[in-house]
């Protein structure tokens, strides 16, 4: 059964941040007279409109973090960088303490933070990290463990 975990605090901040970034930017330009508007060329309007789609982009990316599961394992939407690990290559999922996200542990040795289960979500990230803990259990029992 597929499932998928989003951070809930940071999904909020983000999505004020962009709703209030959108709103100064178009509030202050219609604010703007006119004359102050036609000093502007068209390089420089286009360099703002960059600056502010590089910082939607990135809010965008924040707020698409996420970890989804299924029987065949799990994928990891960091940002913009997306990971699919199958179950047998996860070995283990933590969220220590003062750790701002959990972290995979991988069969090679290497490990992975998963950005969508943030500490600062409290009780819903530590529910997140053992339903994920849970899987990685039942998809990793050998007929020895009957």
């Amino acid at each position: 059964m597929a499932h998928t975990y989003r951070p809930f605090g940071a999904r909020i901040a983000v999505a004020i941040v962009a709703l209030v970034l959108v709103a100064a930017v178009v509030v202050l330009w219609v604010a703007l007279p006119g004359e102050v508007q036609d000093q502007f060329s068209w390089i420089q309007r286009v360099t703002l409109l960059l600056v502010f789609a590089v910082m939607l982009a990135a809010l965008w990316g924040l707020f698409r973090t996420s970890v989804r599961t299924d029987d065949t394992g799990l994928q990891i939407t960091n940002v913009f960088k997306v990971r699919a690990y199958s179950w047998p290559q996860v070995i283990t999922i933590s969220l220590r303490r003062g750790d701002p996200w959990a972290v995979l542990d991988l069969a090679d040795g290497t490990s992975v933070v998963a950005m969508a289960i943030q500490a600062s979500d409290g009780a819903k990230a530590a529910g997140a990290v053992r339903d994920i803990s849970r899987q990685i259990d039942e998809h990793s029992r050998t007929e020895r463990d009957d």
